[in-house]
């Protein structure tokens, strides 16, 4: 509005015409240079109408007039702004246009942005319960060897703090059983003890050693969050015991060699050699690698004592038998359906299920697919939180990252079923292809995406493994029925000794 000193050049138009001049320049709401402009503006046209005029009366009569015939005043007061805004240079609409846009622009960001940080994932799948179904057998109950499993575990005594130290019982060596002799008093002590200490679980182990299957329900703890009861969350325990579990197995059969009794060191292998078949060919990748070694370790002791040559030829064929049965329908490679399943588990707790892309990454997930504990602490989520969500806005929609995923995961279940060196000619590498994605848009997969080109080099070294295994066996029986090898390993084959060449 103007200043006193500026209305005071309207006090010569007389009372009316002033404060209709005021009440226009006041209802213009424009900026105060404008509003003088079209007050000198107006106040020339009242100067123009009563100029001439003969009396104080006629003056007033004509101001009256020009008010009426200029109409509304709000309505008066707009038009008069939008004709100031049209006659504006370019470089200031220019300026007013950016300015406006800019403004806009940073409304919608702020809108989008709080409506992206309102994201909430909304879980529709039960992955466990769709991986207990699949994995359930349909067998009888008392065939299941999970319970003596479970029970071995309860009944575990773990080796003592001096005897997991001890460079004999962590020893590098392939044929430690055969060193039981070597080992002095004391240390014979430690392990004849804690095999004493383990009387009552080893004897649960053997007895889930002799069952058909094994099947354990997945689970999380029951006292955790809800938001912590995903897949890649499911309780797994069992694993440390049956490895330990081995162990007595691998120390029972060197006690039993050291004694003579060659024949309970062969039983004692082929219980490790079970239960490691149990746990191989389904279920978690992390459970099939550890009954890839479990069954790897009875394997190297099965040799150690065919070397020994203390076996007939009669317990060399029972032996080999009794291998060939646990992998009667052959070697099991990886199965990789769990972490399959396991990434979309992820993917609908970190994402959610709508909008552009099928939905977005979260910013108040991060910490569910990454630990940031070691970069912030306190405070310093303050600061991570503008950095998470940047990062969920820069990474790939649901579908996409789905999409890609099943694309590498596909390549990779083909990979693992291929011997290395098929892998190696064709030159293969589902790795690549995930390390071509760029780690900002994908991130989810790179940081979930398990190494399975390496699991299936595993599980092939745990084929040939038993396959060699196999074959040295039907060498020795060769050797100790003729006196010699045979001339080819075709020979085996031919004469019963072997039911096919690896």
């Amino acid at each position: 509005m103007a200043t006193k000193k500026d209305d005071r050049v309207l006090d010569h138009l007389g009372s009316s015409a002033a404060g209709f001049i005021k009440r226009i320049v006041s209802c213009m709401r424009y900026r105060r240079k404008v509003q003088l402009d079209v007050q000198a503006e107006l106040a020339s046209h009242f100067e123009d109408e009563i100029r001439g005029a003969a009396s104080e009366s006629e003056r007033d009569e004509r101001v009256e007039k020009l008010i009426a015939e200029f109409g509304d005043v709000e309505q008066l007061a707009v038009l008069l702004r939008r004709a100031k805004k049209r006659c504006r240079p370019l470089w200031a609409k220019v300026i007013v246009r950016s300015l406006q846009c800019a403004g806009l622009v940073v409304l919608s960001f702020v809108l989008y942005t709080i409506w992206f940080v309102s994201g909430e994932p909304h879980v529709r799948v039960d992955y466990i319960a769709m991986l207990n179904q699949m994995s359930r057998p349909d067998v009888l109950r008392q065939d299941n060897a999970w319970p003596h499993y479970e029970k071995a575990a309860q009944l575990l005594v773990e080796p003592s703090e001096e005897l997991e130290r001890s460079a004999f019982y962590n020893g590098s060596r392939s044929s430690e059983y055969r060193a039981f002799g070597m080992l002095g008093e004391s240390e014979q002590d430690l392990i004849q003890g804690w095999l004493a200490q383990n009387s009552e679980s080893w004897p649960e182990y053997v007895a889930g050693s002799s069952k058909s299957y094994c099947y354990r329900e997945y689970g999380c703890d029951p006292n955790g969050a809800p938001e912590d009861r995903w897949v890649m969350n499911v309780l797994l325990p069992h694993l440390r015991s049956l490895k330990t579990l081995a162990r007595v197995g691998k120390w029972r059969a060197g006690v039993a060699m050291h004694s003579g009794d060659v024949q309970e060191a062969v039983e004692d292998c082929l219980v490790v050699a079970r239960v490691g078949g149990h746990w191989q060919g389904g279920g978690a990748l992390v459970e099939q690698l550890v009954g890839a070694s479990i069954s790897g370790l009875a394997r190297v002791l099965i040799i150690d004592i065919v070397a020994s040559g203390k076996l007939s030829s009669g317990q060399l064929n029972n032996l080999q038998g009794e291998l060939r049965a646990i992998h009667a329908d052959g070697y099991p490679l990886a199965e990789i359906e769990f972490e399959r399943l396991a990434f979309l588990d992820v993917v609908q707790n970190v994402f959610t299920d709508g909008g552009p892309g099928g939905g977005h990454l979260v910013p108040g997930r991060w910490d569910f697919i990454e630990d940031f504990g070691n970069y912030a602490d306190g405070n310093d989520e303050i600061i991570l939180w503008p950095i998470q969500t940047a990062a969920s806005m820069v990474h790939a929609g649901r579908k996409k990252t789905v999409a890609k995923f099943d694309e590498i995961f596909e390549d990779a279940a083909d990979v693992v079923k291929m011997t290395p060196h098929a892998v190696h000619v064709k030159q293969l590498d589902p790795e690549k292809r995930l390390w071509e994605l760029s780690q900002y848009r994908y991130y989810v997969i790179h940081r979930m995406m398990p190494a399975l080109t390496r699991v299936g080099e595993i599980c092939f070294r745990g084929k040939v493994t038993h396959e060699a295994t196999l074959m040295i066996i039907a060498l020795e029986r060769w050797r100790l029925d003729k006196g010699g090898y045979p001339a080819s390993a075709g020979e085996l084959v031919s004469g019963g000794y072997l039911g096919e060449l690896p």
